[in-house]
């Protein structure tokens, strides 16, 4: 490829879905604004899920295995919701998801699940030690 040709491929790679802060929380800047108590909302900060939303949430994804011996993953758009509104870093912002578009709502789908295949990731390498 010309440099001119990587030039154009590059300016025609779909934008970021999120950032992702030196915290850890991940934020959406929205599409579209949604209403929020009497101002716009422009995005969405979401911070990691801790011992007490899993306790309480369980796992937003499952393995589902078929009787043909194939295995397909499985999410659970219900978890994944209450994980997004009780993740939601505002306070009172949690409700208001439903305005979100479906863009939107497909990257804070991606956001709740990349918290759990971060966390897959790192405790795999972190075997116990005896």
């Amino acid at each position: 490829m010309t440099d001119t040709t990587t030039a154009a491929v590059q300016d025609t790679a779909p934008p970021p879905r999120f950032r992702i802060e030196a915290d850890g929380t991940r934020v959406r800047t929205l599409t579209k604004p949604i209403r929020g108590h009497n101002e716009d909302i422009h995005e969405l900060r979401f911070r990691e899920p801790r011992y007490s939303d899993f306790m309480m949430l369980g796992d937003p994804s499952a393995m589902v295995y078929l009787p043909n011996g194939g295995i397909l993953p499985h999410e659970d758009h219900g978890i994944i919701e209450k994980y997004a509104e009780r993740l939601i870093v505002e306070q009172g912002h949690g409700p208001l998801l439903g305005q979100c578009s479906l863009d939107d709502a497909l990257a804070i789908k991606e956001i709740v699940l990349g918290f759990f295949r971060q966390g897959s990731a790192s405790s795999s390498t972190n075997s116990p030690t005896s």
